[in-house]
């Protein structure tokens, strides 16, 4: 009975020690408490960068390599050049902290513009890099393309003024900066610039269009509105593509077809399909599209002789249907794939695409004679943000 009534009293002096008494609702609170105070820790160290965790996206894609970029919030930006045939990886890490847009791939050199200091930066896949100082545009915003065989740059800085109209003034020179030449300058009412769209073949020509802030992504730039081709020999214009025609999605590297749709004209009927127009004869090939799905993406092959096209069919009350296709000049249509999204073109035959259910796994490689999908790789940092 003594040792009974010990033991009853070594309890209580225990439970009088405790600062939260079992079944108190301090006892209650106190794990939701700290709970709430680490998913609060977790997202302010995410917030500022220091848990590294970080979103990847394929920004750009060349003949060889792919160009993806690692960005963590408060630590900087670290580009992946990814060889295509080995997997290959090489990791270029860029300055702490340093804002950066406009990422474009030209062999193994990656171009960017540094929103802090206004001018075209590059580093390239063994640690090289370097800046075009005579791209800076100070108190201007700026848009690049650099030419296909790395030795010219066309750049446009622009900036809206108070009284709501915009200056934009559009320049091209030697990547060295040699042979600098301010091509022509504008002045619209309203928020818009010149913007390089695409270089010609040999390397003498740009096609541009005045951008009033169109739904581009990185997968297609979608233009709603007339796009020019400057001859730099002369300065010379002339109109490709009337904006009133619709939106186009695509200009063929060869320069012969461009891709356009009228489903954005305001003032129109929903029209979905797509059209193949002739530059040089203005010949008109309609691919038809079901009422019920959107061209999300649509891009010429490397080869200019076929097209792959990213629909997604939003019929109310039903779940999204994401379906790819392929077609060819003639519009003669095939179903490749259903609950992938394109991501690029890999080769004449193949193309890069994100099966969206997995998502986080990274890209399948597809081929378009056998049909067959296979994982292009399984490092996570490939999947794609959308």
């Amino acid at each position: 009975m003594a040792e009974q009534n010990q033991n009853q009293q070594n309890q209580n002096i225990q439970t009088q020690n405790l600062k939260v008494k079992p079944g108190s609702k301090k006892a209650v609170w106190l794990p939701i408490f700290i709970i709430f105070t680490l998913v609060l820790l977790f997202w302010f160290l995410n917030a500022v960068g220091i848990l590294g965790i970080n979103t990847f996206t394929v920004f750009d894609n060349g003949p060889r390599k792919l160009l993806v970029l690692e960005s963590s919030k408060g630590s900087g930006n670290i580009i992946h050049f990814i060889d295509k045939d080995s997997i290959d990886i090489k990791k270029i890490k860029i300055t702490d902290g340093m804002p950066t847009i406009d990422y474009q791939l030209i062999n193994d050199r990656a171009y960017f513009v540094n929103s802090e200091t206004k001018t075209v930066n590059w580093v390239d896949d063994i640690g090289g890099k370097g800046k075009l100082d005579f791209t800076k545009v100070d108190d201007y915003s700026l848009v690049f393309l650099v030419s296909p065989d790395n030795n010219k740059i066309a750049w446009s800085k622009f900036k809206s003024e108070e009284d709501g109209k915009t200056e934009s003034i559009f320049y091209v020179a030697d990547i060295n900066g040699k042979n600098k030449k301010q091509l022509m300058q504008k002045t619209y009412d309203n928020p818009k610039y010149v913007k390089p769209y695409q270089w010609s073949p040999e390397n003498n020509s740009i096609y541009y269009f005045e951008d009033s802030y169109s739904t581009q992504n990185v997968v297609s730039n979608i233009i709603c509105g007339g796009l020019s081709k400057l001859k730099l020999e002369d300065n010379s214009v002339s109109e490709v593509f009337n904006a009133d025609m619709g939106c186009i999605y695509d200009l063929s590297l060869n320069e012969k077809y461009a891709l356009y749709n009228l489903s954005n004209k305001e003032g129109d009927e929903q029209n979905n399909d797509l059209v193949i127009y002739n530059l040089n004869n203005q010949q008109r090939t309609t691919i038809d599209i079901d009422d019920s799905s959107t061209v999300e993406s649509a891009i010429f092959s490397l080869n200019s002789r076929n097209i792959i096209i990213s629909l997604v069919d939003r019929t109310p009350n039903q779940p999204e249907k994401h379906t790819i296709w392929s077609s060819d000049l003639f519009a003669n249509k095939l179903k490749i794939a259903e609950g992938y999204a394109v991501r690029s073109w890999f080769s004449n035959n193949e193309i890069l695409a994100n099966k969206l259910e997995e998502k986080s796994t990274g890209l399948y490689k597809i081929n378009l004679e056998s049909l067959a999908k296979n994982k292009f790789s399984d490092y996570q940092y490939l999947a794609v943000e959308w």
